[in-house]
């Protein structure tokens, strides 16, 4: 199967499908995941909860992080530049094009030299071949979501819901928001996973 088809699988497919409750050891690797992310966001990237930044006595434009779903951790990292409010809005029922690239979650931090699982983000492009692979068959045209319609990996689309345009987003997710106990192309399974994106647009 050429590389475009197998890495489209590997963000297209919705693959919470057949998630449907967990035994006492995937709890605790739910549980164990969820611990070890949080603990990237506030020591890693020092975020800090949502309710501790909106605190009145915290400092003014402290970076924090939410939380959507079962559990999709969103740091959006223009959250306070100024005009950003008067952006269009990401809502249920909107279409949304992304540039994004997707990770497997490691404790580390994501830089210039790190190989994502899938992008599609053309300046990218010669890293992925600096890296040996060959990208003749990825797709770098922009990455539409039907938001509300189940389209595209549970976590992102939680994330997505209150982005504005131009915002760029980061989200840590465990595996029951990603891909599940399900092999699916590159990633592993019950991998937690982090998905880099910019809004485009939004319509």
């Amino acid at each position: 199967m050429r590389m475009k088809r197998i890495l489209q699988i590997a963000i297209l497919c919705l693959a919470v499908v057949g998630w449907a409750g967990c035994s006492d050891e995937e709890e605790k690797l739910l549980t164990a995941q969820q611990e070890k992310i949080r603990n990237f966001l506030t020591g890693t990237l020092k975020l800090k909860s949502y309710e501790e930044a909106m605190d009145p006595a915290a400092e003014d434009n402290t970076p924090f992080y939410t939380v959507h779903g079962e559990w999709a951790y969103r740091w959006i990292e223009n959250y306070y530049d100024q005009g950003r409010r008067d952006l269009p809005l990401v809502c249920q029922g909107g279409r949304v094009g992304l540039t994004l690239s997707l990770y497997e979650f490691t404790q580390k931090k994501i830089d210039e030299r790190t190989v994502p699982l899938f992008t599609n983000d053309p300046a990218m492009r010669d890293h992925l071949e600096s890296a040996g692979l060959n990208t003749t068959y990825w797709s770098f045209e922009t990455y539409y979501v039907e938001v509300g319609a189940g389209n595209t990996i549970n976590g992102l689309e939680l994330a997505l819901d209150g982005c504005r345009l131009n915002d760029r987003v980061e989200v840590y997710m465990t595996f029951s928001e990603a891909y599940g106990r399900d092999w699916l192309a590159t990633v592993a399974p019950e991998s937690g996973l982090v998905v880099m994106f910019t809004v485009n647009s939004v319509e």
